[in-house]
């Protein structure tokens, strides 16, 4: 049986589809952000996350969890010295940062000019008039009225969990202010996983609309489709004549 050369065209350029496309699949496996969500945590309701398995996922495999403070998530690698500071120049040795700007769940790097150290200190180690005492924080030896050339923000992790993976069934896992979340706060949760391990993942954080649910963010179309469509162009040349 003889094929025209556009028939023989179309069968070619599906094989060549489904090569790309399987060669492309060997590499695909890969850890991605499943799931990167803001929720506000009310201790009511709690925060659940679930992962739903696919049916042929490694026992072995994970899903990893890690919840940051919301404000603290957006300033994360930052440097606040404009933001942060209500003085670039220490008072003996203390520092004094803008309370308006310190969000919760965060810690500050602080570099010195003539002390020639960098001194690290936590939100909550800053007093509610924002000053803080760098020398309580550091062994080195710090000079009086000294410059901050700056500071840098870095978003300390509130939740670091794992979930194993169960073949073709779900996990899940709650999370309460026993786990360090405040009622009220918001949070940014992130869940890492193998998406050709993991099929979806949910977070629920209890609240009207506050569910929220990743898939394994892979194309809404693959070899299947693409041969499909390959196959009905060519039905539609021949009903049109055009099979030459």
């Amino acid at each position: 049986m003889a094929f025209s050369r556009f028939t023989t065209a179309v069968v070619a350029l599906a094989l060549i589809t489904v090569s790309i496309a399987g060669a492309a699949g060997l590499g695909a496996a890969a850890v991605t952000d499943m799931a990167n969500e803001e929720v506000i945590f009310d201790d009511s309701s709690n925060l659940t996350v679930s992962v739903d398995w696919r049916d042929g996922a490694d026992s072995s495999a994970t899903a990893d969890i890690t919840v940051y403070g919301e404000d603290a998530y957006h300033v994360d690698g930052d440097d606040v010295t404009d933001s942060h500071l209500n003085a670039t120049t220490l008072t003996g040795t203390v520092a004094e940062f803008d309370t308006e700007n310190v969000s919760n769940d965060t810690s500050f790097d602080v570099e010195l000019d003539s002390s020639a150290t960098t001194v690290t200190i936590a939100a909550a180690d800053i007093a509610d008039d924002g000053t803080v005492d760098l020398s309580t924080h550091t062994a080195d030896s710090l000079t009086a009225d000294d410059t901050i050339l700056s500071v840098t923000a870095t978003a300390d992790t509130v939740v670091s969990d794992s979930m194993t993976a169960d073949p073709g069934n779900t996990t899940e896992a709650e999370y309460t202010t026993a786990d360090g979340l405040t009622d009220g706060d918001s949070y940014r949760v992130i869940v890492s996983a193998d998406d050709t391990e993991a099929d979806s993942v949910t977070v629920d954080d209890g609240s009207i609309g506050g569910i929220f649910t990743g898939a394994d963010g892979s194309p809404g179309f693959g070899v299947g489709v693409a041969v499909i469509a390959i196959a009905s162009a060519m039905v539609a040349r021949v009903r049109l004549g055009g099979g030459s």
